[in-house]
């Protein structure tokens, strides 16, 4: 399977197919701002636009942060679904492109931030019970001290 296709179906569920038509029109490209415009007044699936353009860009990056090409997809739809939510909020002091990269760098590396957390979280568990095994219990005390 193809990276494209498996974002671009990201994208035909995310948001409908009707942007997917759009978004594959050549010569009727508008500009992101265009598109941002129509998002933020209801139209949705417009969105889809932006997705079909940036999706092999955000893959791209994702995927020369993380480890595996199946945590890059997770993690670039991620990126598209918090865009989405965030749109609202993008002051245009940017480009859309510039902005979603932010996106996309900010997310891999929390990404990888949960991943660190988790193992450090890991080998801490393991020095706890090193440590519990390391301070014999008062029984196995008392038994050496028959033993011996």
């Amino acid at each position: 399977m193809s990276d494209e296709v498996y974002v671009s179906s990201f994208a035909r569920a995310f948001l409908g197919r009707a942007a997917l038509i759009k978004a594959k029109a050549p010569n009727d490209s508008p500009a992101d701002e265009d598109i941002i415009d129509l998002v933020a007044s209801g139209d949705t699936e417009a969105f889809g636009i932006l997705v079909r353009r940036y999706e092999n860009f955000v893959f791209t990056l994702v995927r020369g942060l993380v480890i595996s090409e199946e945590q890059a997809r997770d993690i670039s739809q991620e990126v598209f679904l918090r865009a989405y939510r965030a749109l609202r909020r993008f002051e245009r002091k940017s480009s859309f492109k510039t902005w979603l990269y932010r996106i996309a760098y900010n997310s891999s590396m929390s990404h990888l931030k949960r991943k660190d957390d988790n193992i450090e979280s890991m080998q801490d568990l393991n020095v706890e019970k090193e440590q519990e095994n390391s301070v014999p219990h008062p029984a196995k005390y008392l038994l050496r001290r028959l033993i011996d």
